[in-house]
């Protein structure tokens, strides 16, 4: 809330949004409820002034309901774009060398990311670029990103992390790699997950050839740089 009421000191208003969905006995997710909050007008204390929104097809509750589902899409591309897509490899390239055996492994993937960013930064993430202009206005989207990366970790990056803890996966030894998905109608989750633990064998076997204990890490300058 405190946010909010900063980014609606300008000329872009917006709101905090809350979406309640419903898995259906077929698996499916069914969107229930969506809560559009305000700053409360005497002071944060107060709470937020809030307004719930139903699934509607036709005449003024239909077109809420349409703008309703605009605002939740809109925060969820400021989250993506601001916290999920950003990333960079500085530290990577400047710490490992050429022969270093992640350096190796990460060069591929790290192809033109440099140039990438460089361009992103010039257009989309830069002052008045199209993420300020388009998601969450002027300098306060800096200043949020930088407040959100302060509690970010590496390690819950990982798809069945995050899945676990968005509650739409659970730990079950009877299940493929020791993991049951909640909602068995999600393409991404199932897909990723067959994508994500491939790529996991793939990379585990490649660093274990190098590294056989947690010491050997350790002992790696490069890689503690």
């Amino acid at each position: 809330m405190p946010y909010l009421r900063r980014i609606n000191s300008t000329s872009v208003k917006t709101y905090v949004s809350r979406t309640v969905l419903l898995l259906s006995d077929d698996g499916t997710l069914k969107p229930l409820a969506i809560e559009l909050s305000l700053p409360h007008p005497k002071g944060d204390q107060h709470g937020a002034v809030s307004k719930v929104y139903t699934p509607a097809q036709h005449a003024v509750e239909g077109s809420l309901w349409q703008l309703a589902k605009t605002y939740v899409a809109v925060n969820d591309s400021g989250v993506h774009q601001l916290i999920s897509h950003w990333y960079c490899i500085p530290a990577t390239e400047g710490q490992l060398s050429v022969v270093h055996p992640i350096h190796k492994l990460l060069h591929p993937h790290f192809r033109d990311t440099m140039y990438i960013t460089a361009i992103a930064r010039g257009i989309q993430i830069d002052a008045d670029g199209f993420v300020e202009c388009s998601v969450f206005p002027e300098k306060y989207c800096m200043e949020l990103t930088s407040l959100t990366y302060k509690d970010w970790n590496l390690v819950n990056q990982a798809l069945h992390r995050d899945l676990k803890k968005r509650w739409v996966a659970v730990d079950d030894k009877d299940s493929p790699n020791d993991l049951r998905l909640v909602i068995k109608d999600y393409p991404y989750a199932v897909d990723g997950l067959e994508i994500w633990f491939a790529i996991e064998k793939w990379v585990r076997d490649y660093c274990s050839f190098y590294y056989k204990t947690d010491e050997v890490v350790q002992q790696d300058p490069e890689l503690q740089a």
